[in-house]
């Protein structure tokens, strides 16, 4: 029951007038469309129906339901246009005895549900479906492509229940009737259009749209532009000075023509017409051609065809080069409006793109990325680093790609190309370029290879790990274990204060550490004795008593000057720290000289996620992602479980250096005295040229809720309208309404 999400106990046992209501109508409308050669009609077939709902709610009162014990499996047979069943091995002797009479009605029903499809899995297992028929229908610009008719009907064999794709079947059919094959064709298909109308005249082929792929696939036909934009832009192009065109490296190291195809038809409909494909192939070349062509065959082997790119890099007359493998699709003004981009981007060295990527059920998932994301590629190479566009002389400049690490040639690449330049000129468009296979989340050792590599370069003796497959961990080891002072606020919340302190003393594995609590003019005398006794029992604690209120801003700026660390952690009272190496974690990231500001996962107490990272712009403010999240759920695009880097964190639980935040100025005691200036402190970091780094191997039991009074709001856009006008931790192509990391309206 629970995985077709069927609600079937809850649907026959329910006993409220709107279920009893429900069950009615299911009966009456089970009754017209079975109709009376079932046996059950009128009156007496509804009453038959809703006691047979009856025995099945007292059955499963007192019996287990087995959703995954299968008795029967059926495949319905679109050429004989019947259903072909097969017992499986394990039955049950108290089912009533098989007959054909069974099976006849059993074959009527399988019918009625493939006509009138629900429930979750059937849905799940026909959006692949009718998402290939929707690839299969779409207008072809190639005059080498399939013939319509030929796509027609792969389409009609892939689900034949599609009543509108089956009505232009017959068109076609009738149109370009030429035998009497084709004449009985068309009859067989006319007849099955016809049955499919008797029993339900809704189109199955529209439900395409109200799932994931189908709303993907229209937003990607909304972003077309028209054939007047389309014209003005190649103008632009065509006039505009040497910079912008695009040269494709396909791999196609399987030989495979099909994939192969698909790749060109996708470059033949695309808006874009001054590309460069060079096919580095295991199989016999097509044809002899030289650079000079628009379509270039290398012949390669398993062991040279990264010497070969290398030699190809060196003579390309193209401005950018992008990566791809056979069988990746292009969209159909993805090269258009990033050519037009690159125009103006001379002072970029490489690009990422957007994509949209077929997961391993058949549908596609949008992987929109952010603006460059060091911790976010060093931890999530196979979603990161792929199908960067590259300016061809910064390629040859670094060496082109490494013949040492073949599984991870562009995440090793981008890691010399930061080693060369650092992290100016990385930069984000934010288009989807390709449709193309979900790469496997699985350990790569050339990735773990290249990534230990590049630490090295950069001083490190580092341990790189993997918490999830295709995901890293990286420990730098340093060796400094520098002094902590821990910031708490403390006014009249002393069960908040008892409860955050002792998570601290409790669950604190690292020894170099202060607390200093900042009473701010608290009234309560029982707070004021146990603050007392803290400092007494605790050789750890400190209390700073303010005379007169203060704002949470100055009295955390106050005590940062009393505080004797290289670091600080400003930590909310309403904080409650789960992990005992929560300090370490927070120091690997902070210690580095790029990280300016370190923050954590918040989870309530079920560990449920509360706030990860906080975006800017997010339902008019600043918000958080993933919120509701359970404690298993690794995210969209898997950040919910690799450290990255985000445009703010809450100061919740926060780390920075003591010096930074001094040099910062501290937080802003006027616009931002009594909220936001966690975010603002952030943002200053970044303008400084510090990254600002989320952990979730940090995790801290708090509720996650953004205090934004109007007013504090209102000057942080003011202040920093830039930012919240593209968050670069995040993409233009997601929603800023709602939960975050959905698709744009």
């Amino acid at each position: 029951e629970q995985r077709h999400g069927a609600g079937i106990v809850a649907a026959v046992r329910h006993v409220d007038p709107k279920a009893k209501a429900t069950r009615e109508a299911f009966a009456k409308k089970l009754v017209s469309v079975l109709g009376d050669e079932s046996g059950l009609n009128g009156t007496q077939g509804v009453q038959h129906i809703l006691a047979g709902l009856a025995a099945m709610a007292e059955r499963l009162k007192t019996e287990g339901f087995q959703a995954d014990e299968k008795l029967i499996s059926a495949v319905w047979n679109v050429a004989l246009e019947q259903s072909d069943a097969l017992f499986e091995p394990r039955q049950f002797v108290e089912l009533p005895f098989y007959n054909q009479p069974l099976f006849d009605e059993l074959a009527h029903i399988e019918f009625l549900i493939h006509v009138m499809p629900a429930g979750r899995l059937q849905m799940e297992a026909l959006e692949a479906a009718l998402l290939k028929q929707a690839e299969l229908l779409r207008e072809q610009s190639n005059p080498d492509a399939e013939t319509k008719l030929s796509r027609l009907w792969q389409a009609y064999e892939t689900y034949a229940f599609n009543l509108g794709l089956v009505q232009s079947l017959a068109r076609e059919l009738s149109s370009s009737k030429e035998d009497k094959h084709s004449e009985e064709q068309l009859a067989l298909v006319s007849a099955w259009g016809e049955r499919l109308q008797a029993a339900c005249a809704f189109d199955n082929g529209r439900l395409l749209d109200g799932m994931a792929s189908g709303r993907l696939l229209n937003w990607l036909d909304s972003r077309n532009p028209t054939p007047d934009a389309v014209k003005q832009i190649t103008e632009k192009l065509a006039s505009a000075p040497a910079g912008s065109q695009i040269g494709i490296l396909l791999l196609d190291l399987d030989a495979d023509m099909f994939k192969l195809q698909a790749t060109f038809d996708s470059l033949i409909n695309s808006h874009y017409k001054a590309f460069k494909v060079v096919v580095f192939t295991t199989g016999e070349l097509p044809a002899v051609t030289t650079l000079h062509n628009t379509l270039h065959f290398v012949k390669v082997t398993e062991s040279n065809y990264v010497d070969k790119i290398n030699q190809i890099i060196k003579q390309s007359p193209s401005d950018w080069l992008m990566l791809a493998q056979a069988g990746e699709e292009f969209t159909r003004s993805g090269l258009l409006l990033a050519s037009a981009e690159l125009v103006d981007a001379a002072e970029c060295r490489a690009v990422a793109v957007d994509e949209i990527q077929r997961q391993s059920n058949g549908t596609l998932a949008p992987v929109f990325r952010p603006g460059f994301n060091l911790d976010l590629l060093q931890s999530l190479p196979a979603l990161m680093a792929r199908h960067w566009l590259i300016r061809c002389d910064v390629l040859v400049e670094a060496g082109g790609y490494s013949r040492e690490l073949p599984k991870a040639l562009e995440f090793d690449l981008l890691l010399r190309l930061i080693e060369l330049g650092g992290m100016s000129g990385l930069a984000h468009l934010s288009e989807p370029l390709l449709i193309c296979d979900a790469p496997a989340l699985e350990d790569n050792p050339d990735e773990q290879k290249a990534l230990k590599r590049h630490l090295g370069k950069r001083g490190y003796q580092a341990e790189v790990t993997s918490v999830q497959p295709g995901t890293y961990k990286i420990d730098y080891r340093h060796t400094h274990r520098p002094q902590v002072s821990i910031l708490l606020h403390s006014q009249d919340n002393l069960a908040d204060l008892q409860r955050c302190l002792q998570s601290v003393l409790q669950r604190t594995r690292y020894q170099r550490y202060e607390v200093l609590i900042g009473d701010n003019a608290s009234t309560s005398a029982e707070l004021s004795t146990w603050l007392d006794r803290q400092e007494q029992v605790s050789g750890r604690v400190r209390v700073l008593r303010a005379a007169q209120r203060m704002s949470p801003a100055a009295l955390r700026n106050l005590l940062s000057q009393e505080a004797t660390g290289e670091y600080l952690i400003l930590l909310d009272a309403e904080s409650q720290i789960v992990n005992v190496g929560w300090i370490e974690s927070l120091l690997n990231q902070a210690q580095r000289p790029e990280v300016g500001v370190v923050g954590a996962k918040l989870v309530d107490r079920e560990g449920a996620v509360t706030q990860a990272g906080l975006i800017l712009g997010l339902n008019g403010g600043v918000g958080s992602g993933f919120v509701g999240e359970s404690k298993t759920s690794t995210g969209y695009m898997q950040r919910l479980v690799v450290e990255q880097n985000y445009s703010a964190v809450s100061s919740a639980c926060l780390m920075i250096a003591k010096e930074l935040y001094n040099g910062l100025g501290g937080l802003d005691e006027d616009a931002f005295a009594e909220a936001l200036g966690d975010v603002d402190l952030c943002l200053k970091a970044a303008q400084a040229g510090y990254l600002t780094v989320w952990t979730p191997h940090v995790q801290v039991v708090h509720s996650g809720v953004v205090h934004a009074p109007e007013h504090a709001r209102a000057a942080l856009m003011d202040k920093w309208s830039a930012q919240f006008a593209q968050d670069e931790a995040y993409n233009a192509n997601l929603d800023l309404d709602g939960p975050g990391f959905t698709l744009a309206g």
